[in-house]
């Protein structure tokens, strides 16, 4: 086996974590869209959306349709809004081919490289420093908490004394 380039492991561990966070954040996001799915959706589609640029869709159509307030509403937009911008990270750090895994000169980077969604053979690249995986990860374990919230308070999907004890481990 060849010897893998200095940073190999860092960046295998950091993009690791993001896909974990990521899938913390996906599935509670995943509940909130289920549950307003069950209130509202069936009259209207038979199926849930699966895709995320369909969930997100279908939940901002859906909250000022339930009844719940206007902060409410305003809330769960803005957390739609916040999942998809870190989409657009994550699906940078766990699609993009890792060009140059860490290039120690540079400052613990990580460039990424794709084909543009033009369907030419043109790639873009991105450069994620180590510390921008590290927010990525919080970010997104912090927006899955969030929906979590979400999904108790505002869709009624959890008891607060059930929500609570699944924030505190989370915290542990």
């Amino acid at each position: 086996m060849p010897k893998m380039p200095v940073g190999y492991d860092e960046a295998c561990y950091a993009i690791g974590q993001v896909a974990i966070a990521w899938s913390m954040a996906e599935r509670s996001f995943s509940a909130c869209v289920l549950r307003l799915f069950h209130v509202y959706g069936q009259r209207h589609d038979p199926n849930p959306p699966i895709s995320l640029k369909r969930q997100l869709k279908f939940f901002r159509k859906s909250l000022p349709a339930i009844g719940i307030t206007p902060e409410q509403i305003a809330q769960g937009n803005l957390l739609a809004n916040m999942i998809g911008e870190l989409s657009q990270k994550r699906h940078w750090c766990i699609h993009g081919l890792a060009d140059a895994l860490i290039d120690r000169q540079i400052g613990d980077a990580i460039t990424f490289a794709r084909y543009e969604k033009t369907g030419s053979a043109a790639t873009e690249v991105k450069t994620f420093a180590m510390s921008d995986l590290d927010d990525i990860r919080h970010q997104a374990w912090v927006l899955g908490g969030a929906f979590l919230f979400f999904f108790g308070q505002a869709l009624g999907g959890l008891p607060k004394e059930q929500l609570d004890e699944m924030l505190s481990k989370l915290g542990s």
